[in-house]
């Protein structure tokens, strides 16, 4: 089951808090569905409405709508077992990995997560002034600069900021433990 509240946190780092709760109750309110649990199907018609909607909210929704599978995230939940006894949502974070040994990264690698919000130009400027920003010069760049312009474009507003939380979880999973 998914809660709309999860579906609103999608919205949240563009949209804001209040925001992301107000359009996906919006959204819940044109489909007839309940504001509890939703059904992985149901969830996606949210995404779907929200997607189809116009301007930023349609942007993020779009964006969201193409990264997320709510059936995937139902069948990793009753495939995993809580070992502790905590819920997932209740544990530790991991820690970040340190990155392989000689891991490297250029920015054309990371482009590809901003181009669909951003474009290819745009999304390379973005990162190339962000690590000026940073003091990295350095090309290609280690996991940790890389991490590093990621963290700073996700604390800002915007699309980018969203998509910056993607591609360093991106970066995370293709560098692994």
């Amino acid at each position: 089951m998914v809660w709309p509240r999860t579906i609103a946190t999608l919205f949240s780092p563009t949209l804001g808090k209040d925001k992301s709760e107000a359009v996906v109750n919006d959204a819940l309110k044109r489909l007839g569905l309940p504001q509890d649990d939703l059904s992985p199907e149901q969830a996606t018609k949210v995404l779907d409405v929200l997607a189809s909607s116009d301007g930023i909210v349609g942007a993020v929704g779009r964006f969201v709508r193409t990264r997320t599978d709510f059936t995937k995230v139902e069948q990793i939940r009753k495939a995993t077992p809580s070992q502790s006894g905590l819920t997932p949502r209740a544990q530790a974070p991991r820690p970040l990995p340190r990155g392989a040994p000689g891991a490297s990264f250029t920015f054309e690698d990371i482009v590809p997560y901003f181009a669909a919000v951003l474009g290819k130009e745009k999304s390379l400027d973005l990162l190339l002034a962000t690590a000026q920003k940073l003091g990295i010069t350095s090309k290609p760049l280690s996991f940790q600069e890389a991490v590093a312009v990621l963290d700073e474009l996700s604390r800002e507003n915007g699309v980018h900021a969203s998509a910056a939380r993607f591609a360093k979880a991106k970066l995370i999973i293709r560098v692994g433990d």
